[in-house]
């Protein structure tokens, strides 16, 4: 959503689209006990063509509801600098193109999930639902599917996410971008990469991300997030 978006994640690009869901994960592949809850706190910053640069904050709360089964919420909020047209007199001759102006946005975003670990601790299946809304007017309903393979350990965890994601705006809103026009349903192909550090009951971690839009081949998103997890 933004010069941010939380995946926190962004790239280069003129066309406005519909951000994606928020997706970092900021956690192990390594499933928690059965009745576990966890909470977690986020924040990132990054940059895509059509909301410049922005940054962000996430609240999440998970619960380990089996063996291999975890659900969860996050909510989000973020803040954003975008290009809105500026609206001019025609006679004005200082003004031989289409001017815009820099403008913040502010925006919300929740989305809940479920991650799997059907085959051991190396790998997760996570799959999300959410809502985005900018103060641009955009409301969107975004889906999501990812795989992430990681390697537990009580030490230094890295892993990785590879994920498909859709955006569709149900309220578009007024238009923005480098060359402002109204966002339309984007289809993001993308992946993340964490390193997380477990001790005890906390698991912080580190992760950057990027993500394409499938239908808009120029634009991309690109981010840098840091998490904290407590589980107990």
């Amino acid at each position: 959503m933004s010069r941010f978006v939380l995946l926190l994640a962004f790239g280069t690009g003129c066309t406005a689209l519909s951000p994606p869901p928020n997706l970092p994960r900021h956690a192990s592949t390594l499933p928690m006990p059965e009745g576990t809850v966890a909470l977690s706190a986020i924040v990132g910053i990054g940059e895509s063509g059509f909301l410049e640069f922005g940054a962000g904050v996430e609240l999440r709360a998970a619960y380990q509801t089996s063996a291999d089964v975890e659900v969860g919420v996050g909510l989000g909020f973020s803040v954003a600098e975008a290009s809105v047209p500026l609206v001019v007199d025609p006679s004005d001759s200082r003004y031989n193109f289409n001017p815009v102006q820099q403008r913040n946005f502010w925006g919300g975003a929740l989305r809940a999930y479920t991650s799997v670990t059907p085959a051991g601790e190396h790998m997760a299946l996570t799959t999300g639902i959410g809502l985005r809304a900018l103060t641009s007017g955009l409301v969107s309903f975004t889906v999501d599917s990812g795989v992430t393979f990681g390697y537990p350990n009580d030490s230094v965890v890295p892993y990785g996410t590879m994920f498909l994601a859709l955006s569709i705006p149900v309220r578009k809103g007024v238009e923005f971008g480098s060359t402002p026009s109204h966002p339309e349903t984007s289809v993001y192909l993308g992946g993340l990469f964490g390193v997380g550090f477990p001790e005890g009951a906390h698991f912080l971690s580190l992760e950057s991300g990027y993500a394409k839009d499938l239908r808009n081949s120029k634009i991309g998103v690109f981010g840098f997030s840091f998490g904290e997890r407590y589980a107990r």
